[in-house]
């Protein structure tokens, strides 16, 4: 996947996140709202590229 220098960190960052890491000590709560709003844009939009890549197994 071809990205951005500046995006990279996001996307390491939600890699940990979906293991259960959070960047900053302490609960969801803690962390920086934009962040927060960051990875679940992304948890989201990768939800929707794996809807999108499942076999149609109704389609006739």
């Amino acid at each position: 996947m071809l990205l951005l220098p500046r995006f990279r960190g996001i996307f390491q960052l939600w890699h940990h996140y979906q293991k259960g890491h959070l960047p900053v000590a302490g609960g969801v709560l803690d962390q920086p709202a934009v962040t927060m709003q960051c990875l679940e844009l992304i948890d989201n939009e990768m939800r929707r590229i794996d809807q999108e890549e499942k076999p149609q197994n109704d389609m006739p």
